[in-house]
């Protein structure tokens, strides 16, 4: 073909006298174009690595944590050491602490990243961070103590904009949420945190969030509320909102059992029978003679009272105050 267009260029120039000159000027006008593709496809090249290869590139990470914590749920042996902390909270005359979706977030990636990435260096201690995720990598010491990489957590991983304080509990065994908060009973500092004494005694914790995870017990403290509410219970339908009013005393509804689906004030769950026991004595000795024990699933769970109707459970959920807005309503 190039052959063809040179040879037909020549017949209609060879009679100008400019033949050769033509071809010089074509030969320019070629390389100039080629040059301006080259730079064309140069440039188009880069923007689309900019573009799409960057992003490839930064979710290849083995977890990558994202802002929206809307979907996020808090497991049952989790919630059991919500409601231990909460329990332990008012045998101390404290108010319990608003359970927080993005702190149980922050909670369950760092759970994880011990889990799965904890440093090798003796000195990182449990509040350090590894570098596999998108958050700052720490090594949290005990001689050189990066607290502002803790602080920063919640800040990075959701929309929690205020700083975080954490306690951390392993054990190298199952964990169950009472051998967390028995440690942290026997150690004054976290015990401190826990009950706002001493160094804590000028904080007001108004959230929290829990995970508890392969050996691993987590507890994040907050001292603004969570503006993205409360999490549900993992695989369960409950439904958990602050309640403001300030009474503390249960109406004098009793069950009925109009309906096959039943509507549960649900403000414990025990490990086993035994625990369930002591504690549905203490809720009765409190004025809820309709407190009883309930097991769905293999759990075991204290129950307040019972409601054949959403709406009539929510009300008693709502009258019984600020005291009591860690129950939250089961349907079954």
């Amino acid at each position: 073909m190039k052959c063809n267009s040179l040879h037909d260029e020549s017949r209609v120039d060879s009679n100008s006298g400019n033949f050769y000159q033509k071809i010089k000027y074509k030969k320019i006008w070629n390389n100039t174009m080629f040059d301006i593709l080259a730079m064309i496809r140069v440039h188009y090249l880069l923007v689309f690595s900019l573009v799409f290869l960057q992003p490839l590139a930064v979710h290849s990470q083995v977890m990558v944590p994202v802002k929206n914590t809307s979907g996020v749920c808090i497991d049952d042996l989790s919630y059991q050491l919500y409601l231990l902390i909460n329990d332990y909270r008012n045998s101390h005359d404290l108010p319990g602490i608003p359970l927080s979706g993005s702190l149980c977030y922050v909670a369950q990636v760092h759970a994880k990243d011990l889990v799965f990435n904890r440093m090798k260096n003796k000195e990182c201690g449990l509040h350090s961070w590894s570098d596999r995720g998108r958050w700052s990598p720490c090594c949290f010491s005990s001689r050189d103590p990066d607290y502002l990489c803790m602080w920063n957590k919640p800040k990075e991983l959701t929309s929690y904009r205020f700083r975080g304080h954490e306690i951390i509990y392993w054990q190298n065994d199952r964990m169950e949420p009472m051998d967390a908060l028995t440690q942290w009973k026997n150690q004054p500092q976290s015990d401190d945190m826990v009950l706002n004494r001493n160094m804590w005694s000028k904080k007001m914790w108004k959230a929290v969030g829990i995970a508890v995870y392969e050996g691993y017990a987590i507890v994040w403290l907050g001292e603004e509320p969570d503006m993205k509410g409360e999490p549900e219970l993992c695989n369960e339908q409950a439904v958990s909102q602050p309640d403001s009013s300030a009474r503390k005393t249960i109406t004098g509804d009793e069950p009925s059992y109009l309906s096959d689906v039943r509507y549960y004030l649900i403000v414990a769950s025990l490990s086993t029978m035994e625990k369930a026991n002591l504690v549905l004595l203490e809720y009765q000795q409190k004025g809820f003679s309709s407190a009883r024990i309930v097991t769905f699933d293999n759990k075991i769970r204290i129950s307040l009272n019972d409601f054949d109707t959403y709406a009539r459970a929510k009300k008693v959920k709502t009258d019984l105050g600020a005291e009591y807005q860690h129950v939250w309503i089961l349907e079954r």
